[in-house]
């Protein structure tokens, strides 16, 4: 097994530290690892000896990628979805073409807006460039990093209470954090540290080791006001501090605190055990909130390891611990309630060293990297095994259609029609182009999405990231025309963006093997791709010329053989088809037509004939946002969307952002013009149209 790490941070760093140990053990069992960081490669001696080769952004990039080491990758563990780490995995996989996991340690959006000082919903209404300025690139992108997650084959977590921020689908594995097996933590007391230190023999010790930020910031100022307060009522106490302030701690009227402290700002870690055994008690400050319940301070394995009395909130790892037995629980976690708590450990030797062995012997029962090690070792398997199984089952579905390859194509020339009478050539082109895509068996030349390519493609798009309400994006198309050219190219209308995209999410949300039915399919090559990799799919379609729709049943019977044709308006009452026998129903520019009267039986076949459990729909719809029948298009949009459960505020809130978002696909001059078709420019001016697409559960 070949993994690569990618983190956003060097090694001499928390999250720099949790890779060193789990590399270094994966390494001894046999794990080939490779640790990638921004810069300051070299910064891993100061926490030890590594077993694993260690590269930066830059060589990763430049040099790396296209090593013999790096095509043998079977795995990219991506630390964290922050946005640098986003962009250099999504390269890497691009390049290596392998799967990749995500760790997630904090809840990220939580960090984002206290750092900002703005809320997650305001952040998300921004105009993209601007929010992109301002989460920068070591934070996480509140748009970005959810479909990072969800093209994602596992995701890692610190904690239990982070897979509620995960995708329901993607497999997870809680990794919690260990102590350094090499390291003794629980050292007698250091007295010529203490004495350097200038603390008297009278004086007790509270120890902080950690850094101060924007979403700590209130919860380590509360430890301060505790230390003074407890001086205050007569016991002296120093509390002595590591670590760095990336936010101010204190304003002038705060600043005596400071003489009861000792801070000793960032330390060599393998003088963390000594300062340590200073403590006469250990506090992590803090209580349940959006921040403390999605992280484990990784600190807390070394304190319980030290055999000091550790005081933590009852959240992340305090909920597994039994209170005044292997630690002393914060309920509240302000400086009252841990003035309190010290007092009373400090009138009570005897219960100080109780507490810490309890606390200890947890640490030694479920804290150390070895054990976390294993976990991870035994994740990685399962993902990897599960990416080959799905990959032969895609081989295996796809062997299956080859073997049943028709003999005969259809003609390459397309069947004559009267453009005059619809008035619109929208739908010509693939006709124009069918050829193209699908050549006559008389035809030397190669169809352009063979099967190889198909699979590949298929693979690629099984990671691809839907949601249930979103619309057509430049990003998306550019993402076609690099890969599915011959789907973004055929129309030069909406239906390039639009085709491609529901190829995209069935693949994504559906195995092989899945029965899907395409109601208003017109000339159906997309069921005919998906046919080709195995799906089986039945096209529910008048060709009677209606919402300009073609005409040509016969042709497109003859040509995809594989698919199953109705010849029928679709509603409930289509009695040909069996309810609850379709794991997806499917359209591609076909619901705005639908007269507003008939949309009700319409939805209600999709329904009925969709299957109750995890059933799905897939549409994409013109939607005129501005212009000659925005009103219309609106009321119908409406009406569509709110008969399928979603509520007017999402779609509002949607449409809103379609105005502001410079990656809005909007119809070109040139796709109108073929809209246009022989009416006067006065009869059909511009529109500005967008493509609103669905995918969700029914």
């Amino acid at each position: 097994m070949n993994v690569l790490f990618i983190n956003y941070h060097h090694l001499d760093s928390n999250s720099g530290i949790h890779i060193f140990n789990l590399a270094n053990h994966l390494s001894r069992l046999g794990v080939q690892c490779t640790v990638c960081v921004p810069d300051s490669k070299d910064a891993v001696k100061h926490v030890g000896k590594p077993l694993f080769q260690v590269i930066d952004f830059k060589v990763a990039l430049r040099t790396w990628w296209h090593t013999s080491r790096s095509q043998q990758t079977d795995l990219i563990h991506a630390w964290t979805p922050r946005e640098l780490v986003r962009e250099l995995t999504e390269e890497l996989v691009e390049r290596l073409h392998c799967p990749y996991v995500i760790h997630l340690e904090d809840n990220e959006n939580a960090i984002l807006t206290a750092s900002i000082g703005m809320p997650l919903a305001a952040l998300k209404k921004l105009e993209p460039n601007h929010l992109t300025a301002l989460v920068g690139s070591h934070m996480s992108h509140p748009l970005r990093s959810e479909e990072f997650l969800h093209r994602s084959s596992g995701i890692t977590v610190l904690i239990d209470t982070l897979q509620r921020l995960k995708p329901e689908s993607i497999p997870s594995e809680v990794i919690w954090p260990g102590y350094d097996e090499e390291l003794q933590w629980d050292l007698p007391v250091d007295n010529a540290l203490r004495r350097r230190l200038g603390i008297a023999d009278s004086e007790y010790v509270v120890v902080y080791t950690g850094n101060v930020h924007a979403a700590n910031r209130d919860e380590v100022l509360s430890l301060y006001l505790a230390v003074a307060l407890v001086n205050r009522r007569g016991i002296a106490v120093k509390l002595v501090r590591t670590g760095t302030d990336h936010v101010t701690l204190f304003d002038e009227t705060l600043d005596a605190i400071r003489d009861y402290c000792v801070e000793l700002g960032h330390i060599p870690r393998r003088k963390v055990p000594s300062v340590l055994s200073l403590a006469d008690a250990l506090v992590q400050p803090g209580r349940s909130s959006e921040f403390n319940d999605y992280r484990f301070p990784s600190k807390l394995p070394e304190w319980l390891a030290s055999g000091r009395p550790v005081l933590l909130p009852h959240t992340n790892i305090g909920r597994y611990l039994k209170d005044s037995e292997e630690c002393v629980i914060l309920r509240e976690g302000n400086a009252l309630e841990i003035s309190q708590k010290l007092e009373q450990l400090f009138c009570d030797k005897v219960t100080r060293e109780r507490i810490g062995a309890g606390g200890k012997a947890f640490a030694e029962r479920n804290l150390k990297w070895s054990k976390s090690a294993d976990r991870l070792h035994a994740f990685y398997a399962r993902v990897i095994q599960q990416q080959k199984e799905a990959a032969k089952a895609l081989s295996e579905a796809t062997a299956v259609s080859d073997a049943t390859e028709p003999q005969s194509r259809v003609s390459s020339e397309p069947p004559p029609r009267d453009t005059k009478q619809h008035g619109h050539i929208w739908y010509m082109a693939p006709l124009r182009h069918f050829s193209r895509l699908f050549p006559s068996s008389d035809s030397s030349a190669p169809p352009l999405i063979d099967r190889g390519s198909l699979r590949r493609l298929a693979y690629r798009y099984s990671r691809y990231v839907v949601q249930p309400l979103s619309y057509a994006t430049v990003r998306d198309y550019c993402d076609s025309m690099d890969h599915l050219r011959e789907l973004a190219t055929l129309s030069g209308d909406m239906k390039d963006v639009q085709r491609p995209w529901v190829l995209k999410a069935i693949l994504s949300t559906l195995p092989p093997g899945s029965r899907l039915l395409e109601i208003g399919a017109g000339n159906p090559m997309v069921a005919h791709l998906l046919s080709e990799l195995g799906y089986q799919i039945t096209v529910v379609d008048p060709y009677d010329g209606s919402g300009h729709g073609p005409t040509e049943y016969e042709a497109f019977v003859k040509a995809y053989p594989r698919l199953s044709f109705l010849r029928k308006h679709f509603s409930y009452q289509v009695a040909e088809l069996e309810p609850g026998s379709f794991d997806c129903v499917f359209s591609i520019s076909v619901l705005e037509h639908v007269p507003g009267h008939e949309i009700p039986g319409v939805l209600e076949g999709i329904r009925r004939f969709v299957r109750e459990e995890r059933g799905c729909s897939i549409h994409a719809i013109d939607h005129v946002l501005r212009g000659w029948g925005g009103e219309t298009h609106l009321e119908k949009l409406q009406l569509i969307l709110g008969g399928m459960g979603i509520p007017g505020t999402q779609l509002e809130d949607l449409l809103a952002r379609t105005e502001t978002d410079p990656e809005t696909y909007f119809l070109s001059a040139y796709g109108h013009n073929l809209w246009r078709g022989a009416r006067s420019y006065e009869e059909f001016p511009m529109r500005r149209c967008v493509s609103i697409h669905v995918c969700m559960e029914m």
